[in-house]
């Protein structure tokens, strides 16, 4: 939705990073403007905090990945999927969805905190997964 002049609008915003380095602390805000309810608008600002002392426990990079989609050619790329643990589905009827020839796409997110400059103390990663339909529609199969 377009913003008009003289239009109510709310706000929410987020830190995606927090990382040292030699240059000093980064602080990566993400934030969006709300318009009737709707996300309309995405903004993100990098601040570098200079002489920061290096505290890399309180470290951290939250990072939204590009979508990605798989199509299910063959029974062993669908055998693959289904053996997967991090393949929760969602309903019985969905797990419907994921067979021989179905298009998947992940919508993943992950978190990564560090030990130390470049070493990861640990790395979550956590989504959805959609599977197309007939109708070219995306539904829900999976967490």
């Amino acid at each position: 939705p377009q913003i008009q002049a003289g239009q109510q609008l709310g706000s929410e915003a987020w830190i995606d990073e927090v990382v040292d380095s030699n240059s000093g602390r980064t602080v990566v805000v993400s934030g969006h403007v709300i318009s009737d309810g709707t996300p309309s608008i995405k903004v993100t600002t990098t601040f570098l905090f200079r002489n920061a002392a290096p505290d890399y426990a309180s470290n951290f990079r939250h990072v939204s990945e590009q979508a990605m989609l798989l199509n299910i050619r063959d029974k062993r790329t669908l055998a693959l999927v289904k053996s997967k643990e991090w393949l929760v589905p969602v309903e019985d009827a969905s797990a419907a969805l994921i067979k021989l020839g179905a298009m998947l796409k992940f919508g993943l997110s992950s978190r990564y905190r560090f030990k130390a400059a470049g070493v990861y103390a640990s790395v979550a990663t956590f989504g959805e997964v959609h599977a197309q339909s007939r109708h070219g529609t995306w539904v829900k199969v999976a967490d």
